[in-house]
């Protein structure tokens, strides 16, 4: 058994966009949450704390003004192409002089996913009424108090940068009317040239895909697949990491999302060779569970300790020395993945 001294070990990780994470991770983006007058804007006050960045979403339920008197001086936007250059260029510059460092493009949305949960549940905006959602309602007294008083979500960011609340028969038809389906990686100059911040990638999940992001000038990419809402079948993130990280070879910075339910497995991700993990149903889980801030606190606080227990356990006393920590033969080798 290696010796370990437990009171020396240290989850602290500095990342290069300026912040400390306490955990190694930061909040994921997050669109369309129905947890009335608690929703994007509950969740920056707990994570500004720990020095956990929040990452806005072009999808957010809270407009850009509203966030930023919570948000603290970490924050990230997320970023859907948006079709029409010219507004996508008023955004940008409206973000920027909002104080946002990072900005991160979602690349994997030019075509959407056909997302059969939500045609079942009728999931439409603005949101429409049937006997089965009423039926559902009335089991959950709290929450349709909560939201009669507030209203039902919206696209608010989105109607303050395409000046109209977008709608549609389901939230994949409303995306598909506002994202770019042309915006290609020679498209990704035009980019870099107006934001002066930092650019991630997020959905690159090819060493390929790294490669090219690293000769087209971004700063950081995130391996993800959407949540696994795109492309069915789709290779885990998990998976994925090693090659990605290998291609990197510390030109960029890599971080990974979706999937990431505990500590451990975001330890795993960090024993991989990413740099930080982005979390988003874990904390929505809080936040719903909990009412509000309370409930991200404790999620992020079960994260944070199950992360701890994995670096104790590994033997690791920093996350410097977690990295490798990996059985010989449990993954395929990165370089056999192309």
């Amino acid at each position: 058994m290696d010796e370990l001294n437990l009171n020396q070990v240290a989850r602290a990780a500095r990342c290069w966009s300026g912040y400390r994470s306490a955990n190694c991770s930061g909040t994921s983006d997050w669109s369309l949450h129905a947890v009335p007058d608690i929703g994007d804007g509950s969740t920056p006050g707990f994570v500004v704390r720990l020095g956990i960045p929040f990452v806005m979403s072009t999808a957010s339920t809270v407009g850009l003004d509203a966030l930023c008197e919570a948000a603290g001086p970490v924050r990230w936007f997320q970023l859907y192409m948006l079709q029409d250059r010219g507004l996508a260029t008023a955004l940008l510059a409206r973000v920027h002089a909002a104080g946002f460092s990072v900005l991160e493009l979602t690349v994997d949305t030019a075509v959407t996913g056909r997302r059969v949960r939500d045609i079942r549940n009728g999931f439409t905006l603005p949101f429409q009424w049937n006997a089965r959602k009423l039926l559902d309602v009335s089991r959950r007294p709290r929450w349709a108090l909560q939201m009669l008083r507030a209203g039902s979500p919206t696209l608010r960011l989105f109607a303050e940068a395409v000046g109209r609340v977008p709608s549609g028969s389901t939230i994949t038809e409303v995306m598909q009317q506002q994202i770019s389906n042309a915006f290609t990686w020679d498209d990704l100059a035009w980019l870099r040239a107006r934001w002066p911040g930092k650019l991630v990638l997020k959905g690159v999940v090819t060493a390929a895909q790294t490669r090219r992001a690293v000769d087209a000038g971004a700063d950081g990419v995130v391996v993800s697949n959407h949540g696994g809402r795109q492309q069915d079948g789709a290779r885990s993130t998990i998976e994925c990491l090693p090659y990605v990280v290998e291609a990197a070879a510390g030109r960029l910075e890599v971080l990974a999302d979706c999937g990431f339910r505990t500590g451990a497995d975001i330890a795993k991700a960090i024993a991989l060779g990413a740099g930080a993990v982005q979390v988003g149903r874990p904390a929505l889980f809080g936040l719903a569970a909990g009412g509000g801030e309370a409930g991200v606190c404790q999620a992020i606080t079960i994260l944070a300790d199950e992360f701890d227990r994995a670096m104790a356990m590994t033997g690791a006393t920093s996350v410097g020395s977690l990295r490798g920590r990996v059985e010989p033969g449990s993954m395929d080798a990165p370089s056999d993945r192309r």
